[in-house]
């Protein structure tokens, strides 16, 4: 991993990049954000430039010996931790990182932007909690109390230390505290506030935003082989790589189309052919749904900037724009304000298991009464 195939987070990489030239590297750093951010990928990128040995100005070359075994995630001097649970072939204080390497440099491969449930379906998980247990945490001390065979530092990425059984956490306060020489300990958490105190405040905190919508768009298209009307119009619905994806997969190609179609449903009176659209997205999954509310309150938003003339439409498909430009005509800045209220309402509602069918008939009705109001 290299910062270069890191989309966006420039900002971030910069930092990082100017704390090593200047020498001013902390040695426990906290990457925390959101699940499936991009908080692992500079973990790694910043494993893979820290042991470089031709470094580059703004990266690692890429080429080097390190370079090449930190591609493959096998550079003896970087070690990982990461929560794991029993299973089928690994049984009780067996179950550590250790033996479940091979199946994490496999799941990277597939997953840039890794998830907990993701990474238990995938090493086969037999329904027990994953964590990191006390015998990791001898590991980790073991690890660390060696040499380094080649690299100028040993490098510890720890995925979701709050995980960490808290004889773990102890621990590894102990060696945060009195570190090995030349050691770094990257730590990636998607929950900061569960770590125990003293180890937040033993490291250096880099906090890792969300993508913006233009990133999240380059990387469904880079990782998914999404269009770019399909990935645009996906970003608009969220903001996570995880829920994107997921999206992505379940081939919404359409959903622009159908949020489109249901308005000038609603606009029509049609209430027929409402009942009969709102049945059909009782069957979406729980995930298409609010996906396609994020979605109509993306162009609610578009709207009332159209209906101020205070932003051009960018970000949209052509097809979306078109239809915001239409629609901005019929509508005045306060209808547009309610409907959007009424349809982060109905999310809010669908999240805490409201009947989908009767969600989206209700919001129908309100809707067509605003429009023709």
């Amino acid at each position: 991993m290299q910062f270069s195939t890191i989309i966006g987070l420039d900002r971030i990489k910069e930092k990082l990049l100017h704390a090593v030239q200047e020498n001013h590297l902390a040695h426990a750093l906290l990457f925390s954000g959101n699940a499936g951010g991009g908080q692992l990928s500079l973990a790694l990128a910043m494993a893979t430039f820290v042991n470089c040995t031709n470094q580059q100005e703004y990266d690692a070359c890429g080429e080097c010996p390190s370079c090449q075994k930190m591609a493959k995630l096998a550079h003896p001097d970087v070690h990982f931790a990461f929560p794991v649970s029993a299973t089928k072939e690994v049984k009780g204080k067996d179950a550590i990182s250790a033996n479940f390497l091979p199946s994490f440099r496999e799941y990277l491969k597939e997953d840039a932007h890794p998830t907990l449930p993701a990474w238990v379906e995938f090493f086969g998980g037999e329904n027990k909690q994953a964590n990191i247990s006390k015998e990791e945490s001898r590991r980790i001390i073991n690890a660390l109390a060696l040499k380094s065979y080649e690299g100028a530092y040993k490098v510890m990425i720890i995925w979701l230390p709050e995980k960490m059984h808290i004889t773990a956490s102890n621990a590894l306060l102990k060696i945060i505290e009195e570190p090995p020489k030349n050691t770094l300990f990257f730590l990636v958490t998607n929950e900061e506030q569960q770590l125990i105190g003293t180890i937040r405040s033993r490291t250096q905190l880099i906090r890792v935003p969300n993508y913006s919508q233009e990133e999240l768009s380059q990387i469904l298209m880079r990782d998914g082989g999404a269009s770019e009307d399909l990935a645009i119009q996906i970003s608009q619905t969220t903001n996570t790589v995880p829920e994107a994806m997921a999206l992505l997969k379940q081939g919404d190609a359409d959903g622009e189309e159908t949020f489109r179609q249901w308005m000038r449903l609603c606009y029509a009176w049609d209430f027929t052919s409402i009942s009969a659209m709102t049945d059909s997205f009782a069957k979406f999954s729980r995930l298409r749904q609010q996906g396609m509310l994020q979605y109509g309150m993306s162009i609610m938003r578009a709207a009332l900037l159209f209906h101020y003339q205070a932003a051009e439409l960018q970000g949209m498909t052509t097809e979306g724009r078109q239809f915001v430009e239409k629609f901005s005509k019929v509508m005045s800045a306060e209808q547009v304000e309610w409907i959007n209220k009424l349809i982060s309402e109905a999310g809010y509602h669908l999240e805490r298991n409201a009947s989908p069918k009767i969600t989206f008939f209700n919001l129908s009705l309100q809707i067509a009464s605003i429009l023709r109001g």
